[in-house]
C-alpha cells in the first residue's frame, strides 16, 4: 500500500476468508526508512500487487480511514516521543 513515496507491505493469508488489515502512520516508510508520524496531508491511498496476481479479482469491503488514539499511535513507534533527542530546542 502506498501514500505518495511512502509504502507499507502487508502479508495476507490468501484464501477466501475476509481479513482485517489496520495500518497506522508509522507503518508507512520511505526508501530511507523514515516513517510518518500522522495522517496530515494524506489524501490518497494506493493498493498495488507485489507480484503477478493469479486469482480472482480482489474485493475490498469496509475500506475506511479510522481515527486512532494518540496512545495507540505512540505505542507503535520504535522511539517513544519522551525518549527522542531534543533537536533545535524542540
Amino acid at each position: 500500500m502506498g501514500l505518495g513515496q511512502m509504502n507499507a507491505e502487508v502479508a495476507l493469508e490468501g484464501g477466501g476468508k475476509w481479513q482485517e488489515v489496520v495500518l497506522f502512520p508509522v507503518d508507512f516508510a520511505d526508501a530511507d526508512g523514515a516513517v510518518r508520524l500522522d495522517w496530515e496531508g494524506v489524501w490518497e491511498l494506493s493498493l498495488d500487487k507485489s507480484g503477478k496476481w493469479q486469482g480472482a479479482a480482489p474485493a475490498f469491503r469496509n475500506l475506511r480511514w479510522q481515527e486512532g488514539m494518540r496512545e495507540e499511535l505512540n505505542a507503535r513507534r520504535e522511539v517513544k516521543l519522551l525518549q527522542a533527542p531534543v533537536v533545535a530546542g524542540k
